[in-house]
């Protein structure tokens, strides 16, 4: 009380050409419902193609900022009439929002499942979202008393997002996602609540206030009701940290533990819809091969086995972006050429030592003159050129090739055709 009394009051003149200008402001007017419609159309559009940038440019736009504050300011001075001026405005565009994101959605038709993040994520609030509100609405209710800070209504009007949750509310709707519905109106009454509770401490502390009595019981009312909030704001905020644990500890265990996701495939991201019941478990990955559903299945099974979960709690769904390797049309030592160039510096080596592994002889009493490979034959071919003075023996020559040709498939692990070509003596 002391602290109230310290307070200087402005004038009866200040507080009422205030209440004026903000009962301009919360006017349901045309310039307001167009706003409101132009701003619920882009935020629709941004959170069903799951655009950040739109979602933003909707933000800015939205002016269901300015009845706000005339409701905290009603609220303070008693005047009931920009008290129901300002709900009513909120009240129409928070209605007149819902239903065009539900029209919208029933015209595009976007599937429940292919929701992303902008919307799901709108869908649980918690208590940092409650804080964020408040801090906000202090802005928004110092800038609208200090005109050379109104360049800041557009960075509050991002932070507090009131459109957006809206827009998931009638999106949810469309699609029977009830639960997911609530999550998103629960997050804007946080920010609703937070903003007027903040606008109206604001408006207090600089002098916009009539009797302690009638200041007091405002702040009371609106501290309660913001109040009602922080329970399931506080479930929210639990229930996000478990589903972080959740999320990171599948992802762990997937990388680390299992083949088919740790090692014959990258795993990019897992994305988990806590709306489906069994929730479902998205796994974004990339592969050079198909994914069978067995292997889904014994993924799935050995999660549920790691985590100690006797029910089926959760469904696995694979999201394959699958590539392939393409080479090339055959080029000598240029299309595997390493290899090719190894291969024959083995042939070289194969003949010095004139031995295989199993001691056998290859060359006897032959003088070799020299050896090349054909790749462009079928095999491919090695012909080694030999110098004798006498005609080459048909044993010989085929003991010959059958050494070489298991000594070359040993080191070089290709199978070659071994053919023999004599030089006679000049």
């Amino acid at each position: 009380m002391r602290l109230y009394r310290s307070m200087a009051a402005l004038s009866p003149e200040d507080c009422s050409k205030m209440c004026t200008s903000l009962m301009e402001d919360a006017a349901l007017n045309l310039d307001y419902l167009v706003l409101a419609i132009c701003a619920c159309l882009i935020a629709t559009v941004g959170l069903l193609v799951g655009s950040a940038a739109t979602i933003i440019g909707a933000m800015i736009v939205a002016p269901l900022v300015m009845p706000m504050r005339g409701v905290a300011m009603g609220a303070v001075q008693g005047d009931w009439r920009l008290l129901r001026q300002g709900l009513i405005s909120v009240f129409v565009g928070a209605i007149l929002s819902i239903a065009l994101a539900a029209i919208a959605q029933l015209l595009i038709r976007v599937p429940a499942s292919a929701f992303g993040p902008e919307i799901l994520n709108r869908t649980q609030p918690n208590l940092a979202d409650l804080a964020v509100a408040i801090v906000a609405g202090a802005v928004c209710g110092f800038a609208r008393i200090r005109p050379k800070l109104s360049d800041a209504l557009a960075g509050t009007a991002i932070a507090v997002a009131l459109m957006p949750p809206l827009c998931v509310v009638g999106i949810n709707l469309a699609v029977g996602q009830y639960q997911a519905s609530r999550g998103a109106f629960l997050l804007y009454l946080t920010n609703l609540l937070g903003i007027i509770l903040a606008c109206m401490a604001v408006f207090v502390l600089n002098g916009y206030h009539v009797s302690f009595r009638r200041t007091s019981r405002a702040l009371a009312f609106g501290m309660g009701f913001t109040a009602l909030t922080i329970f399931p704001l506080f479930q929210g905020f639990s229930t996000l940290m478990n589903q972080v644990r959740i999320r990171d500890g599948l992802r762990e265990i997937l990388q680390r533990e299992t083949i088919t996701v740790g090692q014959q495939m990258e795993l990019l991201d897992v994305r988990i819809d806590w709306n489906e019941l069994p929730f479902q478990v998205n796994l974004y990955v990339e592969s050079d091969q198909p994914v069978t559903p067995t292997q889904v299945q014994a993924v799935e099974d050995y999660l549920h086995q790691r985590l100690r979960r006797s029910q089926r709690t959760f469904a696995l769904k694979f999201l394959v972006k699958q590539f392939s390797t393409v080479q090339g049309s055959f080029r000598p030592y240029l299309a595997g050429g390493h290899k090719r160039i190894m291969d024959d510096i083995k042939l070289q080596m194969i003949l010095k030592r004139r031995f295989d592994r199993a001691m056998r002889p290859i060359v006897t009493r032959w003088d070799l003159v020299g050896s090349k490979i054909d790749w462009e034959t079928r095999g491919p071919t090695v012909t080694v050129t030999v110098k004798s003075e006498k005609p080459l023996i048909l044993q010989e020559v085929r003991s010959f090739e059958q050494s070489l040709e298991e000594q070359m498939a040993i080191e070089t692990r290709t199978r070659f055709k071994v053919q023999v070509q004599r030089l006679r003596p000049s």
